[in-house]
């Protein structure tokens, strides 16, 4: 299924130790020995420790990568023929990723084309969730030894109000909009969103979720809540009556009452 970029396939490579996954995703299958290469210079740039093993099973993708591997020193290690029980932990890990990156489409209902953004988002929530396998640790701080932030997530497909205003190009036109929430950016400190028009933006900003948006809201279904600063300006208002006029004062303050309470009235 061709991605909204253009992507028809991913590869995932799997930290044995630490359970940390990466993923990168490709045009064409030829592409995993670039996507290796990348990963190598990263992880070993990262964690300053070379790669020792590569295990895979017998693709061509993989055995293209026979020949990289013997010039840096990587043993590769091959399954089996017909027997995928020997790369369990990728297998499981691979069905791990298809299947929740479904259900986040199926749950924020979009198409099929943005698996891409549904798998990277994925990816990135399970490496800083624990895990049984590891202890209850989390493969980001099994990995580099750091406690994973979790304050900037957000529900895949909530609607998303960014800041537009650099990508506007007309001095009238709204400074944010509606937008749909796609998931983390790999190459910047920031949001992908989604434009009404079809557009993906990636808003450096932190978009504010409608789910908080009507949890934060002041007048909830059935009743009537009174919000702080209206509370303060009545204070202030008697008070001021109270100065102004002392002598009827106690009148006046209560017809204040009166017409608020009104005002607040079903």
């Amino acid at each position: 299924m061709p991605a909204s970029n253009g992507a028809r396939y991913y590869v995932s490579f799997l930290d044995a130790f630490t359970k940390f996954t990466w993923i990168y995703v490709l045009h064409t299958k030829s592409q995993v020995s670039n996507a290796f290469k990348k990963f190598k210079v990263l992880v070993e740039n990262q964690t300053g420790h070379k790669i020792c093993n590569l295990q895979t099973d017998n693709a061509r993708e993989f055995l293209a990568l026979t020949p990289f591997l013997q010039q840096h020193g990587i043993h590769h290690r091959l399954t089996c023929p017909y027997t995928h029980q020997q790369n369990d932990y990728v297998e499981r890990k691979h069905r791990h990723i298809v299947d929740m990156g479904l259900a986040l489409l199926v749950h924020a209902n979009l198409p099929l084309k943005f698996w891409v953004e549904a798998f990277i988002s994925f990816v990135h929530i399970i490496n800083v969730l624990p895990s049984p396998i590891i202890q209850g640790d989390t493969p980001h701080h099994k990995l580099f030894h750091t406690t994973p932030n979790y304050a900037h997530f957000k529900v895949f497909g909530c609607a998303c109000y960014p800041n537009l205003r650099p990508y506007n190009t007309r001095k009238f036109a709204f400074r944010s909009q509606c937008c749909l929430f796609l998931g983390y950016s790999l190459h910047h400190a920031g949001y992908i969103c989604l434009t009404a028009n079809g557009k993906t933006i990636i808003s450096p900003l932190r978009p504010t979720s409608i789910r908080w948006l009507l949890e934060q809201r002041l007048v909830l279904t059935n009743q009537r809540c009174i919000s702080p600063l209206s509370l303060t300006f009545l204070i202030f208002l008697l008070l001021l009556k109270l100065l102004l006029f002392p002598r009827f004062g106690p009148l006046l303050c209560k017809n204040t009452l009166l017409c608020f309470l009104t005002t607040l009235g079903p």
